[in-house]
């Protein structure tokens, strides 16, 4: 990333939770939406985050490869960016770029206003998250 950032700084721990059973996609990115609201402490967002991350699911999937997804969203009211990691018990269909089943999750969350910051932050995820290193430390 061209700035000195790291993805701790927009991952709280709180945000990590391993081995969550999701049986769906859906059900995944209904985690993740419980988990990014209950940090924004409000509620009131687990619905909008979640229309928003399954539109751009719409667009096509976000799953890129190697069990890895990276759904994410634009989110009207957020300051800065905001990162959920989920590993997940069992691998889900995806419909991901190379049909494997999912079992990482890495959801981005950004404001509306930030189109560079969120480009240049999922180009840096996906970049990370090809490598086979980073996704061994992540499973174990």
């Amino acid at each position: 990333m061209t700035t000195v950032m790291q993805l701790i700084d927009f991952l709280p721990l709180h945000n990590i939770k391993v081995k969550v059973n999701a049986q769906s996609k859906k059900r995944a990115l209904e985690t993740v939406s419980e988990i990014a609201a209950a940090y924004l402490k409000n509620t009131k967002l687990i619905l909008p985050i979640l229309e928003s991350l399954l539109n751009r699911e719409r667009l096509g999937s976000t799953g890129i490869g190697h069990g890895v997804a990276i759904p994410h969203c634009r989110l009207e009211g957020l300051e800065t960016p905001l990162i959920v990691l989920l590993t997940l018990e069992k691998g889900i269909d995806y419909h991901g770029l190379d049909d494997q089943p999912v079992d990482i999750i890495l959801a981005l969350l950004v404001p509306v206003e930030s189109t560079d910051l969120h480009l240049e932050l999922l180009a840096w995820i996906a970049e990370q998250f090809s490598k086979v290193s980073v996704l061994e430390k992540i499973r174990s």
